[in-house]
């Protein structure tokens, strides 16, 4: 667990905060979203689907769905291309 302090985060004023799945306590970021400030938890990735879910949860988290689409169609082509040079 990542502990993350809410007075360090407050005093930045943040509109929109993207959280690990292992930031804590739990109180730090419900008092960051009752702030006002927008707190989106977004899940660690193990694996390159989940890579390309954290891209897009990134992307719809900040309201750039379509850059984050284009993004993980570049993961997924350069990890493709990587895999067909090593086969």
């Amino acid at each position: 667990v990542r502990n993350v302090s809410a007075e360090g985060i407050l005093a930045t004023t943040p509109t929109v905060v993207l959280a690990s799945s292992t930031a804590g306590p739990k109180a730090a970021l419900e008092r960051v979203a009752a702030s006002g400030a927008t707190v989106t938890v977004i899940e660690d990735p193990k694996d390159l689907e989940g890579a390309y879910a954290r891209v897009t949860a990134v992307g719809e988290a900040l309201g750039e769905v379509d850059a984050a689409t284009k993004l993980v169609a570049q993961m997924k082509a350069e990890v493709a291309a990587v895999s067909r040079d090593i086969e």
